[in-house]
């Protein structure tokens, strides 16, 4: 389970039709033996997906037709013929910053997972699942007209617990402080690599050892939800003497003109003041992030 800061490590920026969050599993040094691929990281990598000529990829010994054009770029590159690792050294190689490995049809149904495979790769290393990865091979050009723009960063600021092994039906406890009442968003990586497998969350009484499942409330356990709806923003205005003030939940955000691009007010905490005066036009608007 990892606190969740992002709600997924990939996702896309642009074009409006495909933005959003994608589901991906990344495939790092010496994780759960794996031993390619850099870390994601905490500050995202924001840039244009370029797909790879041949989108197969080659065997290594040549480059990739089109490798000039993977400067800065993200690669996506699907899955078949050669190896994860080689692949990904390709692209590498043509100085892509990151790596998208989409899955074939033959695992259209597969959610994505580790990628398995050794070798020196520096860059993050992402998998797919098809049908997601199609949508990005088919919209993703490298020309300027309407690029694909890919956002990929950790999804995760503290890590709680991890099992990477064979370890039958036994618990993997992990201890964290709730400040404050509230809703924690969380997230649960899970792969079964073979046989049986099992998955349970619950909290753990230290004085009793009394084990009891998330959402068995009637024996005390946490509440949890799939998903939240979330809480529609507020902001209301008024003037106090020779300020205005704005009052507000949610994130306040302001532009120079009323179709502008909105952004986050820096240390803005409601209620949010404004000297009256000549100054500028400003806008402003309450959002939920």
């Amino acid at each position: 389970a990892e606190s969740q800061t992002r709600k997924s490590m990939l996702s896309v920026v642009a074009p409006a039709n495909l933005a959003g969050n994608l589901p991906a599993m990344a495939s790092m040094n010496g994780y759960d033996g794996v031993a390619f691929g850099a870390p994601l990281p905490t500050t995202p990598i924001v840039a244009q997906a370029v797909k790879a000529d041949p989108l197969i990829g080659t065997d290594g010994s040549t480059p990739l037709n089109n490798a000039a054009a993977m400067a800065g770029k993200i690669a996506i590159i699907q899955r078949g013929t050669y190896t994860f690792v080689t692949k990904c050294q390709l692209a590498e190689q043509a100085g892509a910053v990151a790596v998208i490995i989409v899955n074939t049809a033959a695992n259209a149904a597969t959610d994505p997972g580790i990628m398995g495979g050794s070798g020196v790769i520096n860059i993050p290393c992402l998998f797919v699942k098809y049908g997601d990865g199609m949508n990005l091979i088919n919209a993703a050009t490298t020309g300027a007209d309407s690029p694909v723009i890919l956002s990929i960063g950790d999804d995760a600021s503290v890590k709680l617990g991890e099992a990477n092994y064979g370890k039958g039906a036994s618990d993997v406890g992990f201890a964290f402080t709730v400040p404050q009442a509230g809703v924690y968003p969380f997230r649960l990586a899970w792969e079964n690599g073979g046989g049986d497998a099992n998955c349970e969350w619950f909290t753990y009484n230290m004085a009793t050892g009394e084990r009891t499942l998330v959402n068995d409330v009637a024996n005390g356990g946490l509440k949890a939800f799939i998903t939240r709806a979330p809480v529609a923003p507020t902001l209301s205005v008024g003037k106090d003497g020779g300020v205005w003030k704005i009052s507000y939940t949610g994130v306040l955000r302001a532009a120079n003109t009323v179709n502008g691009a909105y952004e986050i007010v820096p240390g803005a905490s409601s209620p949010y003041t404004i000297p009256t005066g000549d100054a500028a036009a400003k806008f402003y608007r309450a959002a939920s992030n």
